[in-house]
Formats: C-alpha cells, structure tokens, sequence
C-alpha cells in the first residue's frame, strides 16, 4: 500500500523573511567585505604604500603561528609517544619472562595429564599389536633371506 505523496505547504512570509536575514544578508555582505579587502590589498601594493608591508608581515604572522603551534604540538605527541615506548619496552622482558614461564609450566601441566589420560589406550594398544604380531606369518622383504 503506497501513500501519495506528501505535499508540502508553500513557505510563508515570515520564512522567506527569516531566510533573507540569517541567510542572504551575512553571505552577500562577507563577500562584499571580503572584496573590498581584497581591491585594497592590491591597491595599496601596487602603489607601494608602507601600510602594505606592515600588513604583508602580519599575514606571514598570521599564517605562520598556528602552522608551527601544528608542528610543536606534533613533536609534542611523538616525544610522549617515544617515552612511553621505551618506558614499555623495558618493562617488557619481565613480562615477558613471567608469561613465558607460566606457559612453559602450563605446557608441562598439560602434557602430564595429557599422558596420564592417554597411557591405558596406548597400553591395550600395544599389547594388541604384540598379539596380532605373534598369529601373522613372517614377512621377509629383502634380497639376503
């Protein structure tokens, strides 16, 4: 069962308002602003104006701080991060040590069990090869019989 579509009521005049206003208005007056910055900056270099230099220097500033703030906070996180490896690795060989011997004594745990569980099979086993061994003919392989 499909529904018709919904169709939706036309805006009012009070949403075409709040549009224009927190929309349209900042964006046209940003771009307007943005391009008269930009007439003035290049105004003022061609002729050669000392003010031009003074705001070339603060731009280089403005660009360069937070580039190099980047790269102190990156040396920052790689300095931690090589300080709690190496902190790590030295702690490692006495772990290490420790879960080695736990295996190895889980290992011999296992095993001793394991032979117990398996010895009476291995025993009736053995004792049935030997008696079907004693009622088959001898085999002779070779060339020397």
């Amino acid at each position: 069962m499909q529904s018709s579509p919904r169709i939706l009521p036309p805006p009012n005049s009070d949403h075409r308002r709040q549009v224009f206003w927190q929309v349209w208005l900042p964006l046209v007056v940003f771009v307007i602003v943005f391009l008269v910055l930009a007439g003035l900056a290049v105004s003022l270099t061609s002729r050669g104006e000392e003010i031009a230099e003074q705001w070339a220097a603060l731009s280089v500033v403005i660009v360069i701080v937070p580039t190099c703030l980047g790269g102190i906070f990156t040396f920052m996180f790689l300095a931690i991060g090589i300080f709690l490896s190496d902190k790590a690795i030295r702690g490692l060989p006495g772990l290490t040590y420790k879960i080695q011997l736990f295996f190895r004594r889980f290992s011999a745990i296992t095993r001793y069990y394991a032979d117990r569980f398996v010895s009476p099979i291995i025993k009736i086993n053995g004792k049935c090869a030997g008696l079907t061994s004693l009622f088959k003919p001898k085999r002779t392989t070779g060339k020397n019989n």
